[in-house]
């Protein structure tokens, strides 16, 4: 029998002691805090530790258990301030993904740099991200035809370019996650109001070994790079090889026009789509 795990309402008062006992240390010293990470994470989990089982000591003689809450109580606790430290949103999705039952296809961003990082991730589940460099966006959706939804705002600009020449790369294009093996892309970028671009977000220990690459600039912003990791090892070909161009590809349909009734329009498609069929 394992131990048992803290349950919700534990977990929200190791929560609330979490914070109560950071802030105590923050007090002290934000110096000493930055200066030794390894002698201020071993007082974070000692302290925790102590608030929790003082207070869920009572809980634990009820269950009769008070040995194995402990320690269950000690590994979440340890865990908990370890990802604190190390963990990043590269990171924290891949772990979700690897321990995580079903099918997924994920966005996943955090309050802390919502403006700079976010990761798509899919396994069991299609999605595909969309690059238009001219207009500067970045589409993605769990269907590959939704991503093509800014083509015809992409086509425009690059038509009123010199001889319609694309001016950053290849153009704008699609790239399909590997939804068998299970895959995550993180997209990092950062504005360029003034003449120094912000910091992008840092990368943690445990996602430093994946490939990273640059994307594009537009305008203001540059989507400084992407990481690719896979969740189970699988041949992938380069990016450059999964790279299906949206414009001027013969395979990529254009947008229908948009009508004022789109259902009686595709009623009166009918017939001919039958008449293909036949």
């Amino acid at each position: 029998m394992s131990d048992p795990m803290p349950g919700e309402h534990e977990v929200w008062q190791i929560a609330e002691i979490f914070e109560s006992t950071l802030e105590g240390i923050l007090e002290q010293s934000h110096h000493a805090f930055l200066c030794n990470l390894m002698a201020t994470r071993a007082a974070l989990k000692a302290g925790v530790l102590a608030a929790a089982l003082s207070t869920q000591a009572h809980r634990f003689e009820v269950l009769g258990l008070r040995r194995q809450c402990c320690n269950a109580t000690r590994d979440f606790i340890e865990c908990a301030v370890d990802a604190f430290f190390d963990n990043d949103l590269l990171h924290a999705t891949n772990v979700f993904l690897r321990k995580a039952k079903g099918s997924f296809g994920l966005t996943v961003t955090s309050s802390l740099e919502s403006d700079r990082e976010m990761v798509i991730a899919a396994r069991g589940q299609s999605m595909s991200v969309a690059f238009f460099p001219e207009c500067g966006l970045v589409l993605f959706a769990s269907e590959q035809a939704a991503v093509k939804a800014a083509l015809p705002l992409e086509s425009s600009l690059i038509a009123k370019l010199p001889s319609g020449r694309v001016r950053h790369g290849s153009g704008c294009y699609r790239v399909d996650l590997d939804s068998l093996s299970g895959e995550l892309i993180r997209l990092t970028w950062c504005t360029r109001e003034t003449s120094a671009p912000g910091p992008a977000p840092s990368m943690s220990r445990q996602s430093q070994g994946y490939s990273t690459l640059p994307i594009m600039q537009c305008g203001a912003y540059a989507l400084q790079a992407t990481t690719v990791c896979y969740i189970e090892e699988a041949f992938q070909p380069s990016w450059n090889q999964r790279q299906v161009p949206l414009y001027g590809n013969p395979l990529v349909l254009p947008i229908p026009a948009t009508t004022a009734d789109p259902v009686g329009n595709d009623i009166a498609e009918i017939p001919e789509a039958l008449h293909r069929i036949q």
